[in-house]
Order: structure tokens, then C-alpha cells, then sequence
């Protein structure tokens, strides 16, 4: 019964959420990326990671564009992520994209199997101890409970609004280790 409540919790959480990020203007989304953008930059983590999984960012997401841009130029790897029978992979990232199941951009490409040092991910609702909410279907938390995964750094980027205590994460839940926001760097655990 207690998973049941929780799944309940989550989606209130969940449409709570949607519905304010869904009316952000363009001007606020722009302002409020600046400031994601310019924390970010300033972990020292990042700083020293030579290899990324970014996202596509889509319905209102912290876009992702000028990071994924400013970690190429600064000679960093960059795959994206891919959804290929039901599961996510990761996919090198070279410039020419094809729209997938759920309407994001897809790379086209080689599936990267190599280690990555920092993993990008969207969300909809963060808590202060790393728990998140996505979309429901468990990609980023399949993906990141693979051997070759569990190590890399998992940042979460979101509008300071999407911190929500309200709900917490269940056994299959990923954890983040960062939570950058427009107002703060959370690291999980401190």
C-alpha cells in the first residue's frame, strides 16, 4: 500500500510541477538558464571531467544547449541520449539529429560504451536528498544502475521551483549527487 501512496505523491508532485514550469515565459526561462549555466561552470568537478552525457532538453527542461555548446568547444566528449528498444543508450554526439518516440532529438550514430565522468540529467521535481521525478518511465534510472554508469557523476539541473520535499524516492530510484538550480548548488549529502 505504501508504494501506491508514494506513486500517488509523485504524481501530484509530478503535474504540480509540469504546470508551473509549463508557464515559465521565455524571458524568465532565459534568465533562469544564465544563472544554471554559470554554476554549473564553476564546479570544479566539471571543470576536470573530460566526459559528458547531456540532453536534449524538451517541454520546458532546463535547456541545455549553451552547456552542451561551451563543453564542446572546451574539448570535452559529449554523447546524448538515445532510446532504442525501450532501453536508453547513450549515443556520441556528432551535430545530425532524428526526432524520436516522444517527440525529443535524437542522436544519430555509434553507441558510446565507454565510461563517462558526469551524467546530465533532466527532471521534473528534485528533493534536498537526490530522489527525482521524470516522465514516469524509468530510463534514467535503468541506464544509470549499469556497472559501467554507477560511478559517473549524476548533476540534476532544474528551476529552483522544482525542489519539492514532498515526495520521496523509491528502492529503484537513482540518486542524484549535484542539484544545480537558478538559486543554489545542492550536493546531496552535505
Amino acid at each position: 500500500m505504501k508504494r501506491l501512496e508514494s506513486r500517488e505523491v509523485k504524481s501530484l508532485v509530478r503535474n504540480k510541477i509540469k504546470k508551473i514550469r509549463e508557464n515559465l515565459s521565455l524571458e524568465e526561462k532565459n534568465l533562469l538558464e544564465k544563472k544554471i549555466y554559470e554554476k554549473f561552470f564553476t564546479l570544479e568537478r566539471v571543470r576536470n571531467s573530460q566526459t559528458f552525457l547531456s540532453y536534449m532538453d524538451f517541454k520546458n527542461e532546463v535547456p541545455t544547449g549553451k552547456i552542451n555548446e561551451t563543453l564542446i568547444k572546451l574539448g570535452k566528449t559529449m554523447a546524448l541520449p538515445k532510446i532504442i528498444q525501450g532501453d536508453m543508450v547513450a549515443v556520441l554526439n556528432n551535430n545530425r539529429f532524428e526526432i524520436g518516440k516522444y517527440g525529443i532529438s535524437e542522436p544519430l550514430g555509434e553507441r558510446f560504451s565507454k565510461n563517462i565522468d558526469v551524467v546530465i540529467v533532466p527532471g521534473i521535481a528534485f528533493n534536498r536528498r537526490g530522489d527525482r521525478i521524470g516522465f514516469g518511465k524509468g530510463y534514467y534510472d535503468r541506464f544509470l544502475s549499469e556497472g559501467i554508469y554507477k560511478n559517473s557523476l549524476k548533476i540534476a539541473l532544474a528551476y529552483d521551483f522544482q525542489i519539492n520535499d514532498e515526495f520521496s524516492g523509491e528502492e529503484f530510484d537513482i540518486k542524484m549527487d549535484i542539484i544545480i538550480t537558478d538559486k543554489e548548488v545542492i550536493v546531496v549529502g552535505e
